[in-house]
């Protein structure tokens, strides 16, 4: 997916890929994935959103909705854990 080899089969597959990019600070893919209304705000915001100062720890699902392979849609709760300045976020 994040390589450019395939899509998301369902919405927890691509929250797990944008994860992976942000460790990679990938903006190309964040900026491809993100919703169609969101793409001008996440451009504007790019500088704050990538944080070479930022060590990606986990991803942890709390739970999903839908979202499945036939859903158009899906809600993931999540939280992620990152590093900064010594202090766990």
């Amino acid at each position: 997916m994040i390589r450019g080899t395939g899509f998301a089969d369902t919405a927890e597959d691509l929250m797990r890929s944008r994860y992976t990019a942000f460790t990679e600070n990938n903006w190309e893919y964040l900026v491809l994935t993100s919703h169609p209304a969101e793409k001008k705000e996440m451009a504007r915001q790019e500088s704050n959103l990538l944080d070479s100062g930022v060590h990606w720890k986990k991803l942890e699902i709390l739970g999903t909705s839908k979202g499945k392979e036939q859903d158009s849609e899906g809600q993931i709760d999540f939280l992620a854990y990152y590093e900064k300045d010594g202090a766990l976020q």
